[in-house]
């Protein structure tokens, strides 16, 4: 992995596969829900990954400079669940922390990558793209705390 993440085309290669993944999950992960409301979530989560994947694609190295990173709150939900590994029947709670458990990791890759990296360009793309996996987190967390943590 060091060898893929080492120069900025490496990282945005890199970043490029994880965006297309997390699109398809989201994809799986809406036709898989058991209602419309989280169908919906899903699939904008989707959209963002599409979106995502798109201006990494047309990223230019020289304009790192003009990428904004804004920090973004972290409600911590996904930090007392445990793991849920996936499964064709979970419920719409086991999917939210599957989710959100994907976006944790997601999130604390590119943070750690970000703060090992002497590379200043490098940097600011993994903070950027470790922004990005928070807002998804954040997202889902809410709508965690919304839907699940309200009915208890």
């Amino acid at each position: 992995m060091d060898k893929e993440i080492s120069s900025v085309k490496g990282v945005i290669e890199f970043a490029l596969e994880k965006e297309a993944e997390s699109e398809e999950l989201y994809h799986m992960l809406a036709r898989q829900a058991d209602s419309e409301r989280a169908a919906e979530i899903f699939n904008e989560l989707a959209v963002e990954e599409g979106k995502h994947h798109k201006a990494l694609t047309h990223l230019d190295p020289d304009q790192l400079d003009h990428i904004e990173v804004k920090d973004v709150a972290d409600l911590k939900i996904s930090d007392y669940l445990r793991e849920v590994s996936y499964s064709a029947d979970m419920t719409y709670q086991d999917i939210l922390v599957f989710a959100m458990k994907s976006e944790e990791h997601s999130h604390s890759l590119y943070e750690g990558l970000a703060e090992h990296t002497r590379d200043p360009e490098l940097k600011q793309i993994f903070d950027f793209l470790s922004k990005q996996e928070a807002r998804h987190k954040l997202r889902l967390e809410t709508e965690y705390d919304d839907t699940i943590l309200k009915e208890d």
